[in-house]
């Protein structure tokens, strides 16, 4: 079943940490298979009967070399490719390269929404999302969820910086820092459930 959807119960923190190690395991391979997903996205992140320590992530549409221009693959019409709500900076601005740390931001969004409940850059329509993405800065996960573990929460701020450069450079780097997280380290006692 998809990560989200209506029905479906709010994971708890934990869940989500466990939920991030599986995407950053995924995105590792892809990643070290020179290759980009380019679409990370709710939707396509399956829970093989519910269970987070299962997931997978799903449809490699649009999937694509890292040493590829982004021309290369563009449709002739300048069809968008991937989905707004969760595209890296570099992907709004039409930049002719991209590198895995824009699937790392897509995840970081996917994990920000999870745990607040809220799509950071959600806008009425595409140009005012792609504005928002470029522009707005998202209020840090310790502020608005001072309950999140400490290094989750900034490592999931890192991974939605606007420079590609303040990211984890790729899947590899991502699981190196999820391996460290304490799940015990809090603002607050207890872990609660959080919106997915």
């Amino acid at each position: 079943e998809p990560m989200s959807g209506p029905g479906r119960d709010p994971l708890t923190v934990e869940s989500i940490v466990i939920l991030a190690r599986r995407m950053s395991e995924a995105l590792a391979q892809v990643h070290g298979n020179n290759l980009l997903h380019r679409d990370i996205k709710p939707s396509n992140i399956f829970l093989v009967d519910g269970d987070v320590a299962r997931a997978k992530l799903v449809d490699f549409g649009v999937v694509r070399s890292q040493e590829a221009r982004r021309d290369d693959d563009l449709t002739k019409t300048g069809m968008f490719i991937g989905t707004p709500l969760y595209t890296s900076p570099e992907q709004a601005r039409s930049e002719h390269t991209m590198s895995a740390a824009s699937d790392v931001w897509s995840l970081g969004v996917v994990l920000y929404e999870a745990l607040t409940g809220v799509c950071p850059f959600k806008a009425n329509h595409f140009s005012a999302v792609l504005a928002r993405i470029l522009f707005d800065e998202v209020a840090p996960l310790q502020v608005v969820a001072p309950h999140i573990p400490r290094g989750f929460s900034r490592l999931v701020d890192r991974m939605i910086q606007k420079d590609a450069f303040d990211r984890p450079v790729d899947g590899a780097e991502l699981c190196e820092a999820l391996s460290t997280i304490e799940l015990l380290d809090t603002d607050s006692s207890g872990a609660r459930p959080v919106a997915a």
